[in-house]
This record gives structure tokens, sequence and C-alpha cells, in this order.
């Protein structure tokens, strides 16, 4: 096999040292860890010995990321050091590829994905190696790979909200060193997590990004105008300062109003803009009262440069959006026959969303004419009542509701929904016989992903009520995923790509990738759970059920399938206490041992 290589530009030296630690915002722990924890250790301990076993290297890359997290706050060391291990796993594996080859491209998208995710891991933890990382592992520009400058500087965006609660320094200085060349959708990201981090500081922040806007052409830049509509819309007075405020609404009216639709030369620039003036319109009318009608005017001015199609879809739209449910009914013999359709459905949801559910049969009875878009125009409404009876615990009205659905699959999540609803009233026993009436619906089920889908629902739906009955529905799941499994290895790269290296993606966007994820959650979940109470025979039954589930992990036949099930399994039971207290475990990684003491 040829050796592939790509142009991997390392601007900055990756960080090996110790930079800046700066721990997870803490969250409450639980009134008694977790009873599994000591258990999910020794699990743990045994996956950390097996990364160095897998064959692909985004896999042992992800694995390690995970470990890595998981283990930072018991030893910092080696927790760094695995880190280190997918960074230098991620370079190596990039320097491999040949961009002239188009299947490399298509896997570098993946693993472009993979180095996302590799940031977040890590910034998590240490936001400065995070960015070293992010910065020294930069492919040459490519539009295939929908990499370039401005791609790049949207990830440190990204970045920068990340790192905001942890380190709000670094963050703003990565944000100004983005904005320095444009504006980014994610700045709205970061000033939101400024806000709930520091109030003051992101008032300043706010205060510079109204600034930046008045150096932008909003004609020429359309994620501009998106991020300038988008903070007027969602960062209104209290929260920001409402003199700063009218300012950025007074920039963005002036950028607006200078694109006349008069011009043809402008007139694409002026319809682009079109659409976000709509929707900031009730912020102008509020702040800017006497500029209001100066935009209007200008928007009038901009529909009349549509063709008539488009106009008559605008106006529909604007209709559905702003009008009343009789101005849309009186509204639609104005429109052609093909469209009048529409029309009628959105008067449909309107009356449903108002809380007028007869008032929508009837209106699809008066004016839906063809008989099987009536018949589910009806179908959603039955089907919007039940979850709203579900949701406002009107069970009675819920189990009437039920009974209409024909479904199957549909049925099934609704009766878990359901279940849940009687189990918030202390009602488990009914909550039992709903799911145990679902479970029998199953087998009208032919086998296919719905029928896989819908089995894993209901596992999750009896964790807490019937834990061995969810235990024999992931074992049923289990027996036709391995088959499964095997079959997509052989047709890998036939209809899909399910491997990458000869073994199996985590994540790959098949059903059955899907199907097998699902599975892997669900099986992390249940073995999980636990009631931190505490009482001994609860914590007995957590360490039993940790068990099953490590048990039922064990049952899948791929290695790194099952690797990755009892990962989340691990994950799902450390996660729910991260207090513990003088613990310690050994950590084999393979070639050393860590022994882990937490004070």
């Amino acid at each position: 096999m040829s050796r592939r290589r790509a142009c991997l530009i390392l601007t900055l030296p990756i960080l090996l040292v110790s930079s800046l630690v700066i721990a997870q915002t803490p969250q409450p722990p639980p009134a008694k860890p977790n009873p599994a924890e000591p258990e999910a250790y020794k699990l743990l301990e045994d996956i950390a010995s097996r990364i160095p076993s897998l064959r692909s290297r985004n896999n042992r890359m992800q694995v390690s990321c995970e470990v890595a997290d998981l283990i930072w706050d018991k030893d910092e060391k080696r927790a760094r050091s695995l880190f280190e291990a997918a960074i230098k796993e991620f370079t190596e594996v990039v320097a491999d590829y040949d961009l002239t080859d188009p299947d490399a491209v298509n896997e570098l998208n993946l693993l472009y994905q993979q180095r996302q995710i590799i940031v977040e891991r890590i910034a998590s933890r240490d936001p400065k190696l995070a960015l070293s990382f992010l910065r020294s592992s930069r492919l040459a520009h490519d539009p295939r790979l929908g990499i370039n400058s401005e791609s790049e500087r949207n990830l440190e965006m990204h970045l920068a909200g990340l790192i905001a609660a942890r380190d709000p320094e670094l963050a703003l200085k990565l944000a100004r060193s983005s904005m320095a060349h444009s504006l980014s959708y994610n700045a709205i990201n970061l000033l939101t997590r400024l806000q709930q981090k520091d109030a003051a500081t992101a008032q300043s922040f706010y205060r510079e990004l109204v600034d930046r806007v008045g150096a932008e052409d909003l004609a020429q830049n359309s994620e501009a105008v998106n991020v300038v509509a988008n903070l007027l819309a969602s960062f209104q007075p209290p929260k920001a300062n409402e003199e700063t405020y009218r300012k950025l609404a007074e920039l963005f009216l002036e950028r607006v109003l200078a694109l006349s639709p008069a011009d043809p030369s402008r007139v694409q620039q002026a319809q682009n803009i079109f659409h976000q003036t709509r929707n900031v319109m009730p912020q102008i009318e509020k702040y800017l009262p006497a500029r209001a009608p100066s935009l209007q005017q200008w928007s009038r001015a901009v529909e009349r440069t549509y063709d008539a199609n488009s106009q008559r879809y605008n106006e529909m739209n604007e209709l559905v959006q702003r009008g009343t449910l009789d101005e849309l009914i009186a509204a639609a013999p104005r429109f052609p026959a093909e469209i009048r359709p529409q029309i009628y459905q959105q008067a449909v949801w309107k009356a449903l969303n108002t809380g007028d559910p007869e008032r929508a049969r009837q209106l699809v009875a008066e004016l839906i004419s063809d008989p099987a878009q009536q018949k589910q125009m009806i179908d959603q409404i039955e089907a919007h009542q039940l979850w709203k009876a579900i949701s406002d615990n009107k069970l009675d009205d819920a189990r009437r509701l039920l009974a209409k659905v024909k479904r199957i699959d549909q049925r099934i999540q609704m009766i878990a929904q359901f279940a849940g609803s009687l189990v918030a009233k202390g009602d488990k026993k009914g909550a039992v016989s709903l799911l145990d009436e679902a479970r029998v619906s199953l087998t009208d089920l032919p086998g296919s992903t719905m029928k896989l889908n819908a089995q894993l629902q209901l596992a999750r739906s009896y964790s807490d009520l019937d834990p061995d009955q969810g235990a024999a529905l992931l074992q049923a799941v289990i027996v036709q995923v391995n088959p499964l499994i095997a079959a997509a290895v052989v047709l890998d790269g036939f209809d899909a790509r399910y491997l990458n290296e000869g073994e199996w993606q985590p994540r790959n966007y098949s059903g059955l990738g899907n199907i097998v994820q699902g599975l892997q959650q669900t099986l992390g979940q249940y073995g999980g759970r636990f009631n931190p109470l505490g009482e001994a025979e609860l914590a007995e039954a957590s360490i039993k059920r940790f068990a099953s589930a490590n048990s039922l992990a064990e049952q899948l036949e791929r290695p790194e399938v099952r690797l990755h099930a009892q990962l989340m399994l691990v994950v799902s039971v450390l996660q729910s206490n991260n207090a513990n207290a003088n613990r310690s475990i050994n950590i084999s990684t393979g070639r050393r041992t860590t022994t882990w003491i937490q004070h």
C-alpha cells in the first residue's frame, strides 16, 4: 500500500507540559456516591489496558480522550499523557493521507469531526493545550474539506465559548483575534456564556461586538447580518445595555436602508437581508419607533423587486407568521389554487396551537379536499392532542387518545412517555401495566430498525420500574444486533462505511450505526442508574444492575463495540458523582500502572 501524505501545517508547537489547569464547573453531588463506583473503576482499568489493542487510530483517540477526562481529577499527569497520545495519533493520521485520493477526502472529513471532539474534551481541562492543538493541527486550505481561514476562526470562536467559564481572559483574547477578521455567529454563544459567568464582562464584550458591527459591510457578509439580527433578537435589555442596544439597532438600520432596492446593483443584497429585517421588526418598533416606518417602507420596496411567485410566497409566510387565524383563512382565496392547501394546513396548525382542536378538525373537514391529506391532518391533530394530554398530566384524556394511535412504533413511543407521567404521579403499577401492553405489541412489528428502536425505548422505560424486563429487552436487541454487525462488516464500503482501519466506527451515520450507538447508550443508562439515598438494599440493587449491564455488554461480539458500550457504562456511573472520598484504584494501561489517590 502506497504511503499517503498530506500537507499538515504546524503553526505552533504542541504543548506537552502543564499550562493552565482549570477544573470543570462543579456540579452539586448527590447525597451519596453511586455504590457501583468501585466496580466502575475496575472496569475502567480494564478499558484503559485495552486502548493499545485497538487497531483504529480514531477509536484509540476517542477512548484515550474519554479515559483522560474521567481520571483527570485523580491523576492529572496520566490524563495529560493520554490527551497527548490522542494529539500525536491525530497528527500521524493526517500526515498519512493524500488529498488527491477522493476516499482520503471523505475519511478526513470524519477525522476533522474527531478533531473537534478532541478539542472539546481537552478544553474542559486545559484550555491552552486545547488551543495549541487546534492551531497546530490545521490542514492546508481545501474547499473539498470546507477548510479555510474562516472555518478555522469559527472553530476558535467555538473554543472560546467552551472555555469562557474556566478562562474568560483567554476566551476574550480568542474572540478579539477572530473579530479582527470577521464576525462569527459563535460570538453570540460566547456572549451567552460570559453573561452566565460575569455580567460586567459580558456587557464589555457586547460593546465590542457593536463597535465591530460598525466596521462591517452587511451587504457583503450574510454571516454578519445573522450575527446582528440574532443579537437584536436574543440579547435585549436588561441583559444588554439599552443605550448600546439602540446603537446596534441604529447601525443595522443605517446599513440596511443604504441598500436601495431601486439600484439594480444592490437588489440582490437587499433581498438577502430582507427576511432578517422582518424578524427584527418588533425590536425596531419597540426601541426605535420613529425609524420603524422607514424600515417598513424599505421592506415594501424590496418586496416589489421579487417576481410574482416569490411575492406570493413572501406574503403567505408573513400571514402565517404574523396574521390571525381568521386573517389567514380570509386571505387564502387571493392566492393561486396550488398554494391554498398550504395556507389551509397552516390555518389548521394555528387553530391547534392556540388551543382550539375542534376548530382545527372543522377546518380540515371544510378546507382540505384531498382524502389522504385529510386523514394525515386528523392523525397529526390526534397525536398533538395526545402529547399535550400527557404533558398536561390529563391521564384520562391520554388513555382515550392513545387507543386511536394505529402505528405500533408511534404507540410505543407515546406509551413510554405516558408511563413516565404515571410514575411522576406515583402510579408505578399503572406504568408497568402500560409498558407490558406495549411489549406485547412488539410481536406485531416486523424485524427492522423500527422494531429495534422500539425495544430500546421500552428498555429505557422499564429501567427503574422492572429492571429484569429491561435487561431482557436489551439482551433481545443484542441477539439481533450481533449478526447485523457481522453482515455490515462484510458489506462495508458497498452501501455504507461501517469500519475504519478494520474496526467499527462509533459515529457512522447508517441506520444500523444509530441502533448500535443507541444500544450502547441504553446499556450505560441502565447500568448507571441508582438511588442516591443509599439505603442498603438500593445500594445492593445498584451494584447488581451495574453487573447486569456489564454482563450484557460482554455479549457484544465485536471487541471495539463491546469496549465502547462498557466505556459508556463507566461514564454513566462516574459522572453521577465526582466527589468521592479517599479511594485508591490501580489503572493499568498496558505499559505502566498508575495509582490514583483522591483527596
